[in-house]
C-alpha cells in the first residue's frame, strides 16, 4: 500500500516535467483572466432594446464610454471620477429594438455603455463585470449580450398652485 502511494506522488512529481502541464497553454490564441484585465482584442456587444410593455425601441442610440481608472497616482476628482478617454456613439437600435456594435478597449479599463431615446429615461451599464467575468477567452470571439428594458422618462412635476 505504501510503496503504491510512493508510486503515485513520484508519477504525479515528474509528469510536469514531461511537458504535460504546458498542455493548456499550447494554444497561444487563449488567454485567461490573469493574462490583461480587459483583454485587448475586439468585443461584440449586442441585444435588444425594449420598453416595459415589451415594445422593441427604435432609433435609441447607444453610447460607449472609455475611461482610465488608477489605483495609485490620482490626484483629487481623479480618484473618485476617472478621465474619459473617449465616448462615442456606437450604434442605433432598429425596427426591432436589436442593436450591435464591436469595439476594442484599448487603454480603457473602465467601460461604460449607455442607452438614451426620445421618451424613455437614459439607462447606463458599468460592462466591467461581464468583461472579467469570463476565464477563458479566444480572441475575436467575446460576446457580451445586453438585453435592456427602458422606462419611461419620469415626467415634470406639476406645481401645487396650477390645474
Amino acid at each position: 500500500m505504501l510503496r503504491r502511494l510512493l508510486t503515485i506522488i513520484a508519477i504525479m512529481a515528474i509528469l510536469p516535467s514531461l511537458g504535460c502541464a504546458q498542455l493548456a497553454r499550447s494554444n497561444s490564441k487563449v488567454k485567461n483572466i490573469f493574462d490583461e484585465v480587459p483583454q485587448k482584442g475586439p468585443y461584440t456587444v449586442f441585444g435588444r432594446i425594449s420598453n416595459q410593455n415589451a415594445a422593441n425601441v427604435v432609433g435609441c442610440k447607444v453610447y460607449l464610454i472609455k475611461r482610465k481608472f488608477q489605483l495609485f497616482g490620482c490626484k483629487g476628482d481623479d480618484c473618485q471620477h476617472p478621465p474619459v478617454l473617449g465616448e462615442y456613439q456606437a450604434a442605433v437600435s432598429s425596427l426591432t429594438g436589436d442593436y450591435h456594435f464591436v469595439f476594442d478597449p484599448g487603454k480603457a479599463n473602465n467601460l461604460w455603455v449607455y442607452f438614451q431615446a426620445p421618451g424613455y429615461a437614459t439607462r447606463m451599464i458599468e460592462m466591467d463585470s461581464m468583461m472579467h467575468g469570463k476565464l477563458f477567452r479566444d480572441p475575436g470571439t467575446m460576446l457580451l449580450k445586453y438585453n435592456i428594458v427602458l422606462d419611461p422618462a419620469p415626467q415634470p412635476q406639476k406645481s401645487a398652485g396650477t390645474n
